[in-house]
């Protein structure tokens, strides 16, 4: 944990506060691979996964179970996470 002083703030706080940190994801996915697949979905604007994520093959995207159709911004974590643990397989 990490004591923040209340002094750090712009505009002073009152009392310290303990900042948590941060903890990871609790899903069963190649983390190299899942962040591969979030940098690929994101690197064209405008683009829909089926478009964006063609390079893993067609064929896996398309029996995802995700509509395809959906950009990139529209995913939550947990459907990136079951995207790439299926364009893995």
């Amino acid at each position: 944990m990490i004591l923040l002083s209340g002094e750090k703030f712009f505009a002073v706080a009152r009392s310290d506060e303990r900042g948590g940190g941060l903890r990871r994801a609790p899903f069963a996915v190649d983390e190299e691979f899942f962040f591969r697949v979030v940098r690929t979905a994101f690197a064209q604007r405008r683009k829909t996964l089926l478009n964006s994520l063609a390079v893993f093959g067609k064929e896996k995207l398309l029996a995802s179970g995700i509509d395809v159709k959906r950009r990139a911004e529209n995913l939550s974590l947990e459907e990136f996470a079951a995207l790439a643990t299926i364009l893995k397989s």
